[in-house]
């Protein structure tokens, strides 16, 4: 069984305030690092214990329906978005230039069942476009190598809105985007 799945029947004990209950009684804290969830107590807030949060696996045996469907809309998402990846700078179209610069757009949803976009385009035209996901600089990293491996030092920027969706919750984000458009002038000085 999963601890996860577990924990609102375990008994719990406060050293702090002396709370004593069972899990489905206390508070969830924070998220850690996408694979714990604190439990706190639900008088004073104490950590009373940190909870691997579930795998795919253990939520399709164990959760309810909701978080069955909840877990396959996930697991769909993460095919699309896959799939929709350049995977190989033959896919990019050659560039008859001796400087460019890409430019990273972001498209919105237009309702809650289409995916978000982030479009790459030169010269105003769009010549790439894969499913968009949260706090995706790595991926406007692996973009920006792709890039450079096609256009070699013609490429001179790889533009992007320092957005949300680009640095999500990872601080440092915009600065290794920074980084990475700096080696790009650079490398054409």
């Amino acid at each position: 069984m999963s601890q996860f799945y577990e924990y609102k029947k375990h008994h719990f004990s406060c050293e702090k305030c002396k709370w004593i209950g069972v899990g489905e009684q206390t508070d969830g804290g924070d998220i850690i690092n996408w694979e714990s969830i604190e439990i706190l107590c639900p008088k004073c807030y104490n950590l009373l214990a940190m909870i691997m949060l579930p795998t795919f696996e253990e939520t399709m045996k164990y959760g309810t329906d909701r978080e069955k469907a909840d877990v396959q809309k996930r697991q769909n998402f993460v095919k699309r978005l896959h799939s929709s990846y350049l995977a190989n700078c033959d896919q990019l179209p050659d560039i008859d230039a001796d400087k460019i610069i890409i430019a990273l757009c972001e498209e919105e949803p237009i309702s809650k069942n289409i995916d978000g976009h982030i479009i790459l385009c030169y010269g105003g035209k769009e010549i790439w476009r894969e499913v968009r996901s949260f706090e995706y600089y790595p991926r406007y990293l692996k973009l920006g190598e792709l890039l450079k491996e096609k256009y070699g030092e013609r490429l001179v920027d790889f533009e992007v809105e320092y957005t949300v969706h680009l640095g999500g919750d990872f601080l440092n984000a915009f600065d290794k985007v920074d980084e990475f458009r700096k080696s790009l002038k650079k490398s054409n000085t």
